[in-house]
């Protein structure tokens, strides 16, 4: 049963490629984290969370969109529920299944896998115990699935709440880390086999609590390395051979992340979206907070970016509630070699929105900035008030400049929907997208609850 909200997980994610998967001499994976067939382009996948599989109310459903030379596909992709056959469990009233994701090559079979959390899955007597679920990738996309035991399923519980997965390690396979209850990190060392089971187990306690985390390479050494995030505070925890190690350095927290070579001096990147935060007296008008990395972790020489409407150059101007940093995405939309970041204003003048701040050897700047309405010509039309309530850059169409999808869950009559806007030499542009519609929208069922509410 649902008793408070999901956390968001994000996987590892190279400027202008998306998520990748890099493998050593001797290791065997995907090419890329998130290609579920193999077919060498990226896929996108979708969380419903609140969706009525089988006419289950917030069972939840997981979906993915194929890429393709044509862009992403199909226009209404299947539902993948705890009802799908080979998925373990049942579709059970506030499971959840889907509020939290992220994807790699867990068994090393040349497919990308999606790790799925139903954090509010009871399990026997345990309330809200939480279910993680292995989706394996195979020829024809996700097919089947195995569970991945929890380690203390009374003490920490909801287990699937917060997810993010990259080579962790550095020996050439992914490893999914899970945050319980917010301080208790489990790193699931691949490769895993077929019945769920990793490697190993390497349990961490944080000292800086965790309701997001997103992996990406911040320093050049080791493995991929893993940030967490809450309200208040983001850390940098470096990936080693052995598990974690926490760098002192912190930045400001809030409630998206997103890791990207803004300047490409070969250290990530990490944006912070604070959606609620105030801009001078303005509450809720947003910001998102730019800390640049280093060899070390987060740098300590270079000082944090906080940027908002009120920022030199950035589109609009703050006001209450817009929202700016619902979302952030990075990728190098443009295709010159620097990161950009995609940011999600989902509030914007109650339809909502999404901005574009380009990369550069200085980093991020309004210099260039672009405005992403969903009323632009050659948007394709729904009504809804929260466009910009989640934001995705991937390259589905293999074309070597990210697309950009955009969610808004309240379109439709809170059914849901996505945009998908491929990518020229400016960046994201209106002309050419396409709406990518929740399971069922076609026959008119009552499938789905908020569809893209979460896109990974």
């Amino acid at each position: 049963m649902r008793t408070r909200v999901a956390a968001v997980l994000v996987s590892l994610l190279i400027a202008g490629a998306g998520p990748v998967l890099a493998s050593p001499a001797g290791a065997v994976g995907a090419r890329y984290a998130d290609d579920f067939n193999g077919d060498g382009y990226h896929d996108l996948a979708i969380g419903t969370q609140y969706g009525f599989p089988s006419g289950v109310d917030r069972a939840g459903f997981v979906s993915v969109v194929y890429g393709s030379a044509t862009g992403p596909g199909p226009s209404e992709p299947a539902a993948i529920s705890q009802n799908s056959v080979g998925v373990p469990g049942a579709a059970e009233p506030g499971d959840e299944f889907g509020a939290a994701f992220t994807s790699g090559d867990l068994d090393a079979d040349g497919y990308a896998d999606l790790v799925v959390g139903a954090p509010y899955e009871d399990v026997g007597s345990v309330r809200d115990q939480g279910m993680t679920t292995i989706l394996w990738g195979s020829p024809t996309g996700l097919s089947g699935g195995a569970g991945v035991a929890d380690k203390a399923p009374v003490i920490d519980g909801y287990f699937g709440d917060v997810l993010a997965a990259g080579d962790f390690t550095g020996d050439g396979y992914a490893d999914p880390a899970v945050v319980q209850r917010g301080f208790t990190l489990r790193l699931y060392k691949g490769p895993f086999a077929r019945t769920g089971v990793p490697k190993a187990v390497i349990t961490k306690k944080l000292t800086i609590g965790a309701n997001r985390a997103v992996a990406g390479r911040i320093n050049r050494t080791g493995g991929v390395d893993l940030v967490t995030v809450n309200a208040k505070t983001t850390q940098v925890l470096l990936g080693t051979s052995t598990g974690f190690s926490a760098t002192a350095k912190t930045a400001t927290g809030g409630q998206s992340v997103t890791v990207g070579d803004f300047d490409k001096d070969g250290y990530g990147d990490v944006a912070v979206g604070s959606s609620w935060a105030a801009v001078g007296s303005t509450a809720g008008a947003g910001r998102v907070g730019i800390a640049y990395g280093s060899s070390s972790g987060l740098s300590t020489t270079r000082s944090p970016w906080s940027v908002s409407q009120s920022s030199s150059g950035v589109p609009g101007t703050p006001e209450q509630n817009d929202h700016f940093g619902s979302d952030v995405s990075a990728g190098d939309v443009t295709g010159d070699g620097y990161a950009d970041l995609l940011i999600g204003v989902s509030s914007e003048d109650n339809r909502g929105g999404a901005t574009v701040l380009k990369g550069s050897a200085a980093g991020l700047s309004g210099s260039g900035a672009s405005w992403i309405s969903p009323d632009a010509a050659g948007m394709p039309y729904a009504y809804g008030t929260d466009f910009g309530n989640s934001v995705r850059v991937r390259d589905t169409n293999g074309d070597g400049r990210p697309d950009a999808a955009i969610g808004d869950y309240s379109a439709y009559g809170w059914r849901g929907a996505v945009w998908s806007l491929p990518s020229n030499a400016t960046g994201p542009s209106t002309t050419g997208s396409e709406i990518i519609h929740a399971p069922g929208a076609a026959a008119g069922s009552d499938l789905s609850m908020e569809f893209g509410i979460l896109l990974g």
